[in-house]
């Protein structure tokens, strides 16, 4: 496949993507540091407890934008009464969702055989009605492709709830302190996002508008509904086949792949939604952009779940043995990891050519085989050890990316851009290459014991140096699209060194 010389939407697409790189990195960088000192003070039971409240709260979430905000970005022109309209239709339906997760917090906590769930989920509901009011706002941002805005906003956000978060564990509030984290990262987001964003509500709502909105609204909300239950229905059947332990142990594993598939995945993705809505009449465009991301969503994700494969071994007993039984599920939902990769891509892609029901008809599939593949797994091992039950559920999941995932949406980005099997091997053949090679490294160094003589926290440190070097060396070597970014570096750091010492003034001897 020939690539074209870059054009200027290639270069307003790379400028979004490293904001959105900024934004997501800040992120799940805040989120990775939150999670590894709460993990270290809660234990596995009560981040299961927190996480199975959370779901339920995650699914009214889920409901309270069908994609609306979606087709704010999507379309072409907007005007004052569809960001109004869509805006009070949000506050709303937020109302409306709060106070169901209020009223049932009961039935969930009888579902799960759980009665501290009620209290965890009647406070975190309050995250419904701020997310509410920051959705138009995030969208306007979106599709003017301010990712800068959205990066100081996000990653604020982040380091509030992170102070809180961690101050509260620390003090001994055990689950209370996730909950704290993540209900002031809502509020920080919806404070920043008033503040950064210009855009303000009126009263021009139309019900017209809504309706223009809603035909590729609900294309993406069956896409989102799907989603969830492909992302979370493991865990709804978890906790009611084995328990708050087992919950704990594979959420765990599931926030660190996410933290990769999210810094590198979802950061470009966010911002392609709305470049490729941009070329979604000029096929070329369309393809050079999806080219342009995914060659950079695969270094970048195959990179660092790489590296999470690679040094899993040596960062679980940092936090104490109690997560242990979490390595082997978590190197399992790495390979699962690496093959959503084509399906992050196409997903945004068939969004941006209007064929939001393909994706919401996929997403249905893929929740319909894990809720399936889930209860199976759970029936036959709810009477083994936790970490047998939490291997089981991720080696269900892996298998699904690999013989499901792999050639749908290999299929979907042939027809939609144009790239084929060929090209996607081609730009992410050096990385699975280098990413391999990182991962023996760190396999070799455990099963050879050199690293046993540190104390747990240097080991770790010892091993990421050790597998990092092997990993960029190997990129730098195999993928001229890095040694283009690694000349392109050295370049600008040696012409910025050379203009500071020009600007500094000689000064003879007297």
């Amino acid at each position: 496949m020939n690539e074209s010389p870059v054009s200027d939407a290639s270069v307003k697409l790379g400028r979004a993507i490293r904001w959105s790189f900024v934004l997501n990195g800040g992120l799940q960088l805040g989120n990775a540091l939150t999670t590894f000192v709460l993990a270290s003070k809660v234990g596995p039971e009560k981040f299961g407890l927190v996480a199975l409240a959370n779901l339920f709260v995650l699914f009214q979430q889920m409901i309270l934008d069908p994609g609306v905000t979606s087709a704010l970005v999507q379309r072409r022109e907007i005007s004052k009464a569809h960001l109004d309209s869509a805006f009070w239709g949000l506050c709303g339906t937020s109302v409306v969702l709060t106070s169901i997760c209020i009223l049932a917090a009961g039935w969930w906590a009888d579902w799960n055989r759980e009665e501290a769930l009620v209290p965890l989920v009647r406070v975190l509901a309050v995250a419904i009605p701020l997310q509410g009011l920051a959705l138009v706002q995030q969208a306007v941002l979106m599709r003017e492709l301010d990712f800068r805005s959205l990066a100081v906003r996000t990653n604020a956000g982040i380091l509030c709830g992170a102070i809180v978060g961690i101050s509260m564990a620390f003090a001994g509030m055990e689950e209370w302190s996730i909950v704290g984290q993540h209900l002031t990262i809502a509020a920080a987001n919806l404070l920043l996002i008033w503040r950064l964003s210009s855009w303000r509500p009126g009263f021009s709502v139309r019900w017209s508008a809504i309706r223009e909105l809603l035909p590729f609204s609900f294309g993406v909300f069956l896409q989102r509904l799907g989603n969830f239950a492909y992302a979370h229905a493991d865990t709804a059947v978890m906790g009611y086949w084995f328990g708050k332990h087992a919950v704990g142990l594979y959420r765990f594993s599931f926030r660190l792949l996410n933290m990769g598939i999210d810094t590198g995945s979802r950061a470009v993705n966010m911002a392609s939604l709305p470049a490729f809505a941009r070329s979604q009449d000029d096929k070329q465009a369309l393809s050079e952009a999806a080219v342009q991301c995914l060659r950079i969503t695969s270094v970048v994700t195959v990179s660092l779940l790489a590296m999470l494969a690679a040094n899993i071994d040596f960062l679980l007993p940092v936090l104490e043995t109690k997560w242990t039984d979490a390595a082997l599920p978590i190197k399992l939902l790495v390979v699962a990891g690496v093959g959503q990769i084509t399906a992050m891509l196409a997903t945004p892609l068939l969004q941006a050519v209007g064929r939001s029901y393909t994706v919401g008809v996929l997403s249905w599939v893929w929740g319909g085989v894990t809720v399936a593949s889930s209860i199976l797994v759970a029936r036959a091992l709810h009477e083994h050890d936790a970490g047998e039950q939490v291997t089981g559920i991720a080696l269900a999941r892996t298998v699904i990316a690999l013989l499901l995932h792999v050639p749908v949406y290999a299929y979907v980005l042939r027809k939609v851009s144009g790239i084929g099997v060929v090209d996607t091997l081609r730009i992410m053949g050096p990385v699975l290459v280098a990413g391999s090679a990182a991962v023996a490294t760190g396999f070799a160094l455990g099963a050879s014991g050199l690293l046993a003589i540190f104390p747990a926290f240097v080991a770790f440190l010892v091993a990421v140096l050790v597998d990092g070097t092997v990993l960029v060396a190997a990129l730098v070597l195999l993928d001229p699209f890095v040694r283009r970014i690694v000349r392109r570096m050295v370049r600008v750091f040696v012409k910025r060194s050379a203009s500071r010492a020009a600007a500094v003034p000689d000064v003879e001897p007297r």
